[in-house]
């Protein structure tokens, strides 16, 4: 992908993760599934959604990184930096969003595949060279 698609999904991402942190702040709490939980269960699935969004802002500000790296230096492996960081988005943040409605915990399970992800995302970044124009 060209830097100004890493650029735009950014800011789509950043733009939906500031999104689910106000609704998570102002009201989550009045949701039907989450309204009948115990002070206990609420406090974590706040906790989920809260690790959830931080996560989600901070890949998608890697993702920007990416976007503005490959208008200089388009390199291939920075889009697979992308990608894995986009996944991991979808599978770490993602599952936490849902557990945190759901409070299905068994979804953790799939939680850390996202983890890797990332990590695979910030790996890919350690071993990609510059080369200037």
């Amino acid at each position: 992908m060209s830097g100004i698609v890493w650029i735009r999904l950014a800011g789509l991402l950043g733009a939906l993760g500031v999104i689910i942190g106000a609704f998570g702040a102002h009201g989550f709490d009045k949701l039907p599934m989450v309204s009948g939980l115990s002070p206990t269960e609420l406090a974590k699935s706040h906790d989920w959604l809260e690790t959830g969004v931080q996560y989600h802002m901070y890949h998608a500000l890697a993702i920007l990184g990416i976007g503005v790296a490959m208008m200089a230096n388009p390199e291939v492996k920075l889009n697979a930096a992308g990608i894995a960081f986009f996944v991991g988005i979808l599978i770490f943040s993602g599952m936490l969003y849902v557990m945190a409605v759901t409070h299905v915990t068994k979804l953790g399970a799939v939680v850390p595949i996202g983890g890797a992800s990332f990590i695979i995302g910030w790996v890919v970044l350690l071993f990609t060279r510059y080369r200037p124009k």
